[in-house]
């Protein structure tokens, strides 16, 4: 009998859920667009201030996992995938930053250390794929 009432209520629970997605309403793929950018915006803030107590590559990886939560299901496939490169290009730099998760500081200035280091030449190569894939995305969302 106990099993039973486990099994109604995880029915139950499933069913909110799946009322949910389907209660969603759509928006439009400008809107969309908005809403990504400002929530980059305001997780990009996060992130350049969350280099003062994390390393590096902790702070990438909790900026591109929220990345990868936003809901892109209304944007564009081609602003979503240029989104998703950039997220990869991010995920890319830890291999650079893997090496100094020493560093404490506001993220820039950690940056400029790593750029002055041995590993100067490969960390702009990451850089610029950072950079270009954000000028795609700024093409994308016009």
């Amino acid at each position: 009998m106990r099993l039973y009432y486990i099994f109604i209520c995880l029915l139950l629970i499933l069913g909110c859920k799946n009322s949910e997605e389907k209660n969603k309403v759509p928006i439009s793929e400008e809107q969309c667009i908005k809403t990504i950018l400002e929530q980059d915006s305001i997780l990009g803030n996060i992130r350049n201030h969350a280099t003062e107590t994390l390393s590096l590559n902790t702070t990438i990886t909790n900026y591109t996992d929220s990345l990868k939560d936003l809901d892109f299901n209304y944007c564009p496939d081609d602003f979503s995938n240029a989104f998703q490169t950039h997220i990869d290009a991010w995920i890319a730099m830890k291999t650079v930053t893997d090496n100094y998760s020493n560093l404490r500081g506001e993220m820039h200035d950690v940056f400029d250390q790593i750029e002055l280091s041995k590993d100067s030449v490969a960390f702009k190569t990451k850089l610029k794929a950072i950079w270009d894939t954000w000028k795609t995305i700024e093409e994308r969302q016009q």
